[in-house]
């Protein structure tokens, strides 16, 4: 008996499939051999003599690095990386032609010829800047050599290059002078900048120094019309009676009155008291 549930246990678990989420897949019969229905990610159940080819759905990136010989004759290793499916549409040809080894069986093959016949048609120093427009250029003989077999192609991407020992050194050494010219370059532009600035310094104290000479040439020509603008009004004003008159009312001057005649003079700065007037 226990041989018997032991026995029915494993042929139920022999009999149920996933296909995993991403993938497709196909019923293959051991009588009609491969069916044209594709299956999506599930669990199937199906007799043991039956089973199911599972694909993937979802692209993948194949990484390879590939030896070329460029244009200048430089040998190079490059990574290069390119996105692959299977046209689901097309999956039971695609069985038929390559089955799930499709990559390796073909789709390599033209990965490789295609990158190496794109690079053969540049120096070395040209394709880092180009590589975009290699990247296009190898997709698309890449899409010409896979065309018409049930496969969808994503996109191509230059990862890396190798290059040889010699040239590493003379590409650092280049980078080295080129970033010494940028250096010498800044330091003459700053070199200029700095005599820009001394010479619009000593511009700006030579103008400050001449305004400032000229205003105070200004002053002093104002200040000398006033003095003798004040002298002239003075002149005019200083009688006998109101220099008589600004010494009585000095709290500090000493006085004396000098009778002459029927007037009196007044001498500043005597000893004596102030005396009488004349009779």
């Amino acid at each position: 008996m226990k041989h018997a549930l032991f026995a029915i246990a494993a042929g139920a678990a022999a009999c149920a499939t996933r296909v995993p989420a991403g993938h497709v897949g196909l019923w293959v019969h051991a009588s009609d051999g491969v069916q044209r229905e594709v299956l999506t990610d599930g669990l199937y159940w199906h007799m043991p003599w039956t089973h199911i080819i599972i694909f993937p759905a979802q692209w993948n990136e194949y990484e390879e690095t590939i030896h070329v010989l460029t244009n200048d004759d430089v040998h190079l290793d490059v990574r290069v990386g390119m996105a692959l499916r299977p046209n689901t549409k097309e999956l039971y040809a695609l069985e038929q032609d390559y089955g799930t080894q499709f990559y390796e069986t073909f789709a390599q093959s033209a990965f490789f010829t295609a990158t190496r016949t794109v690079l053969a048609g540049y120096n070395m120093v040209d394709i880092p800047e180009n590589s975009e427009k290699i990247e296009s250029e190898i997709r698309a003989h890449v899409a010409e050599r896979i065309k018409g077999n049930h496969l969808e192609l994503g996109r191509i991407a230059l990862q890396h290059i190798d290059y040889p020992e010699t040239v590493q050194a003379a590409i650092e050494q280049r980078l080295v002078v080129e970033q010494k010219e940028v250096e010498k370059a800044a330091e003459i532009k700053i070199a200029g900048q700095d005599a820009d600035i001394a010479r619009i310094r000593a511009a700006s104290d030579a103008e400050v120094a001449k305004i400032k000479a000229t205003a105070d040439a200004e002053v002093t020509r104002i200040q000398s019309e006033a003095e003798a603008k004040a002298q002239e009004l003075l002149g005019k004003t200083l009688t006998p009676l109101l220099v008589q008159l600004r010494a009585l009312t000095s709290p500090t001057s000493k006085l004396v009155f000098v009778p002459e005649g029927k007037a009196l003079s007044v001498v500043l700065g005597g000893s004596a008291a102030a005396v009488g007037a004349a009779p």
